[in-house]
């Protein structure tokens, strides 16, 4: 037996850690869901960045394509940047 304010308090106790233990769980949880996602929108911007610079760095005679080199072109690099499957473009390119 134990004194009634201290089984008071320890009743107390377990009631909180019953509360606080599935908050944590669920916090580190979502807390990695979202690292996960900003590592991935990092790693989409930064490939696209380098796509952009990769466009910016031809030379300019290189635009005036034919038609088919530049729908080919467009392809090779909606493929790359449609390798992340959370982007989701309603352009009318895609």
């Amino acid at each position: 037996m134990v004194a009634p304010g201290i089984s008071e308090a320890l009743v107390a106790t377990a009631i909180g850690l019953v509360a606080a233990i599935p908050a944590v769980i669920a916090y580190n949880h979502f807390l990695n869901k979202v690292n996960v996602l900003i590592r991935r929108m990092d790693n989409f911007c930064q490939e696209m960045l380098n796509v952009v610079q990769r466009m910016a760095a031809q030379p300019p005679g290189t635009v005036a394509m034919e038609v088919g080199q530049r729908e080919t072109r467009r392809r090779s690099m909606l493929a790359q940047i449609k390798r992340h499957p959370f982007v989701r473009c309603s352009c009318w390119c895609c």
